[in-house]
């Protein structure tokens, strides 16, 4: 059995009706939660919706479409944007151990990056990768094909 979570975006004045037949089928297909997110409208982002003036949806039409759409199934209420962010798992909600607040105390002495180990792993997966690169000029050449490795077909290795 697979756990399915469907995203749907409110558009005002565009699918917010039909979000409620949407819901319907989600239950009916068997999906284990419905996430109605609002359209994120702003024109700077560039979108279709933005740049040709969409409002996205206010806070209390959002609300209410989720409130009509609840009894169908479960409903993920918690993120505006989980698109965006995958703080968490499904239906609980982190959020606040991810505050700006918490984010800025944390102390750089705190964090512990260790240089030399993500050195020595990087030189491992470039070995890799030349040696990867190695053996396919290898098979290429043996094959008297074009030498052009980026003009190769794949081999997998």
């Amino acid at each position: 059995k697979i756990l399915v979570k469907v995203n749907s975006v409110m558009i005002p004045g565009v699918n917010d009706e039909h979000l409620k037949d949407v819901n319907r089928e989600v239950k009916r297909r068997g999906a284990f939660l419905h996430n109605i997110m609002p359209l994120i409208s702003e024109p700077e982002h560039g979108t279709f919706y933005g740049l040709n003036g969409q409002r996205g949806p206010t806070a209390e039409e959002l609300k209410h479409l989720q409130d009509s759409c609840e009894g169908e199934m479960n409903m993920m209420r918690h993120c505006r944007q989980c698109r965006a962010d995958a703080v968490g798992l499904l239906g609980e909600d982190r959020s606040a151990e991810f505050t700006n607040e918490k984010i800025e105390a944390i102390e750089i002495a705190d964090v512990h990056y260790d240089l030399a180990a993500r050195e020595e792993y990087r030189d491992k997966v470039e070995n890799i990768r030349e040696t990867e690169r190695r053996i396919k000029e290898m098979i290429v050449s043996g094959l008297g094909q074009n030498k052009d490795l980026e003009k190769a077909p794949p081999i997998l290795v």
